[in-house]
């Protein structure tokens, strides 16, 4: 299970649940989920994470998610790091 979320990430209550949005670091392309029937926030948060992740690439020098357009897939890093 993933324990860390990208450090841009919004979470307000809507009816019924909670609208958590992830942000790439780099801009503010973003992913947006509704989530219902979870009681705490940490519940909430790893419920949406588990959905908007596959959106997300995690750079493996400086840990940092960036959306596809931010990452270098050759060398699995993030344009910051690792410029294409």
């Amino acid at each position: 299970m993933e324990s860390s979320y990208p450090c841009k990430f919004d979470i307000s209550a809507v009816e019924g649940g909670y609208k958590v949005t992830f942000y790439c670091i780099a801009v503010d392309k973003s992913h947006t989920v509704d989530v219902y029937d979870y009681h705490t926030i940490d519940q909430v948060l790893i419920a949406a994470w588990n959905e908007s992740k596959k959106y997300f690439n995690r750079c493996h020098q400086c840990g940092a998610w960036v959306c596809d357009e931010h990452y270098n897939e050759d060398v699995m890093k993030c344009i910051f790091c690792q410029p294409k």
